[in-house]
């Protein structure tokens, strides 16, 4: 059944052609805005819904749908694909206030997490995982 909205999501897994990646090419209208797989982080704290799902088919047609195969000029200002064994990924002050961590959060001060951890608290209204 079709979204008649639009739906931010977060999720486990990749464009690989597994349920993750089977579920994010089912509706064109979904903003996806983090993931994670084995390997790689990917943030995209304000996608456009029709450029992010035409990359999203792309990469779940190519059948290697890892991260790191995303094209990056497609991610919005302060996103982008990183390694997953990184000790600290740089966030942007859009995404930590997404993720309600913004208490120090200036507009030209980048955030640190140590871990992932903020990803499970972010507001979108579904995780999707495989």
């Amino acid at each position: 059944m079709p979204f008649s909205s639009t739906l931010s999501a977060i999720g486990i897994g990749d464009m690989g052609g597994d349920v993750f990646g089977n579920g994010m090419i089912e509706h064109k209208n979904v903003r996806l805005m983090a993931a994670f797989n084995h390997a790689h982080i990917f943030l995209d704290p304000d996608p456009d819904p029709d450029s992010s799902y035409r990359e999203r088919l792309r990469l779940f047609k190519a059948r290697y749908g890892g991260w790191d195969a995303y094209d990056t000029e497609r991610i919005s200002g302060g996103g982008g694909v990183f390694e997953r064994h990184a000790k600290r990924i740089p966030l942007s002050c859009f995404i930590a206030r997404s993720n309600s961590h913004h208490r120090s959060c200036r507009s030209d001060s980048p955030r640190e997490p140590q871990d992932r951890r903020p990803l499970a608290s972010a507001p979108p209204r579904k995780l999707r995982r495989a």
